[in-house]
């Protein structure tokens, strides 16, 4: 343990240093190696005491989500009008915190300071496997709410006894100036030939009421069936589509419209956001035939809402198949 004059000589130590972190690469896929330097810059005339010193290494990825939500202000007098104004709800799950000491200068290291001057120090970190990628979903209609994946690295020299965490909440501590952060995009890792086969989705018969405006009149139902060649979907890749059916209504229905659409939904909360985007979509004639059994092709599919420039080549799996609406 240290005297509080101990801990205060400490950070005055780190307070004549500036530290530059850099990577070599800002864009990485999950389960390679991140490398990197610390640069470690003296300022002033004088070396500093490295004495109960360390260089740290704090990695962080975590989802990041806020909702805005509309309040009412009341006035406090009869004669005043109420106002709204939109406030947000934040939620931060934090799924990866990994601490590394880069440099640990002890007591009976042969070189007790550092003269003025820059220092480079070299680090190589593993990253996990299962990382997801870096995305960022974000409403044009509420510029306020969005969901993000984000990674940061934080390099840290002083004490080694200050909390590390604290770097991170900026909690305002002794000591805690000397750092550097660089935000960094992960990939995921592509998945196996294995998970990628294509296998088709189908899509069962069934049959669903046509809605009238009119409460007494019964326009009649439609039978609808569909089936993908495959639930895979590369982008500007097509698929075949098939469908089968037959319209048992008094609606004359000249085509059918075939839609892909990707939703992005997150929760702060309790409050509910979601997004949605169509990544491809098909007109399929039936020339008002009560017996559909036709062919269309889904062309050009385009790129998720999320995702990730340095993705684009990456398949896109289609889970379930949109209900006829």
């Amino acid at each position: 343990m240290y005297t509080n004059e101990q801990k205060h000589a400490l950070e005055d130590e780190s307070r004549n240093a500036i530290v530059i972190l850099s990577l070599d690469s800002y864009t990485l896929q999950a389960g390679t190696s991140m490398v990197g330097t610390v640069l470690l810059s003296v300022m002033g005339k004088e070396a500093i005491s490295l004495s109960d010193m360390s260089i740290r290494l704090l990695l962080q990825g975590g989802e990041y989500a806020v909702a805005s939500r509309e309040e009412t202000e009341h006035g406090y007098q009869s004669f005043h009008i109420n106002q709204s104004r939109l406030a947000s709800d934040r939620s931060v799950i934090t799924f990866l915190c990994q601490q590394t000491t880069l440099t640990d200068f002890q007591d009976n290291s042969a070189a007790m300071s550092v003269k003025p001057g820059n220092h480079e120090y070299p680090f190589t970190i593993d990253l996990p496997k299962n990382l997801p990628s870096s995305m960022r979903c974000q409403s044009g209609k509420d510029p306020l709410s969005f969901c993000e994946i984000r990674y940061q690295l934080t390099a840290y020299f002083g004490p080694k006894t200050t909390n590390i965490s604290a770097i991170h909440n900026n909690s305002g501590n002794r000591g805690l100036d000397c750092k550097s952060s660089r935000d960094f995009s992960v990939i995921a890792m592509p998945r196996k030939n294995h998970e990628l086969q294509s296998k088709p989705l189908l899509l069962k018969t069934q049959r669903h009421p046509i809605i009238s405006c009119l409460p007494f009149r019964k326009p009649g139902y439609v039978t609808l069936g569909l089936n993908l060649c495959s639930k895979i979907a590369f982008p500007n890749s097509s698929i075949k589509v098939g469908i089968v059916g037959c319209n048992e209504s008094r609606i004359h229905i000249s085509h059918l419209q075939v839609q892909i659409k990707e939703t992005e939904m997150w929760n702060v909360h309790g409050r509910k956001q979601q997004i949605s985007k169509i990544l491809a979509e098909e007109t399929i004639p039936v020339h008002g035939d009560s017996h559909w059994q036709g062919v269309g092709r889904l062309q050009r599919i385009r790129y998720g809402r999320s995702t990730s420039p340095h993705e684009r080549d990456q398949p896109q799996e289609i889970n379930s198949p949109v209900h006829p609406e």
